[in-house]
């Protein structure tokens, strides 16, 4: 397998640390031909984008770095934590709902879920269809999720699977207790209900308001230094 590397315009100015990262997220791109997928990831008018393209030869067409926040998970929760691009890598395999994968594909997904668990704090490999159930499918009934457990039998990292608990020992597993803030502000053990790929609103607007204050602040510096 080869790899290559590309630019996106679609991410978020902001990037992230190793330990923001606690997701990754398995899609389908809808098409057997990764060309489709690196264009509109190119695009600016895609608003869409994903860490890794990974082609039915095995080839990795890698978008950016791990620390880059980039628009594949658009509107979705896991674990109680909404709008999940900030805290995820999102790994696109070329195929359909139909198609399945390649022994080539497993081979290198997997070999990147290794390499960026061990590199960041990811404790959850679930497909899109798990973060925002009823809206998205993939990567759907044919991807086979043995293939992924098998590489992570000896991993104590990772506890989620599949979007369920993961472990060699089932009766180890220990649901991690976490106290969350509803949007009301207001905590909360409660795991929100709901669940358009692209940027998190609130988070465009964040920057927005940042680059704002920036922006002032420079003016401000410079009417000192007259």
């Amino acid at each position: 397998m080869d790899t290559f590397q590309h630019s996106t315009p679609n991410k978020s100015t902001k990037g992230r640390a190793s330990q923001d990262i606690t997701l990754a997220v398995i899609h389908y791109t809808g098409s057997e031909n990764e060309q489709s997928a690196i264009d509109w990831f190119e695009s600016s008018e895609g608003k869409v984008s994903a860490h890794y393209v990974i082609a039915r030869n095995g080839d990795i067409h890698q978008f950016e770095t791990i620390y880059a926040k980039l628009w594949h998970a658009g509107d979705s929760v896991w674990r109680g934590k909404k709008w999940c691009n900030g805290c995820s890598i999102g790994y696109e395999l070329c195929g359909t709902f139909d198609s399945g994968f390649t022994e080539e594909q497993y081979d290198s997904l997997c070999t990147l879920l290794i390499r960026d668990v061990e590199a960041t704090r990811i404790d959850s490999i679930v497909g899109h269809e798990h973060i925002a159930p009823g809206r998205k499918i993939d990567p759907g009934p044919n991807f086979d999720w043995d293939r992924v457990r098998d590489w992570f039998t000896d991993n104590k990292q990772v506890i989620f699977i599949e979007g369920k608990p993961f472990t060699s020992k089932p009766e180890e597993v220990i649901e991690p207790k976490e106290i969350f803030i509803d949007d009301s502000g207001i905590f909360t053990k409660e795991i929100p209900a709901e669940i358009n790929s692209g940027i998190d609103p609130q988070e465009e607007k964040q920057e927005k308001r940042e680059e704002g204050f920036v922006g002032r602040l420079i003016l401000w510096l410079l009417e000192l230094l007259k």
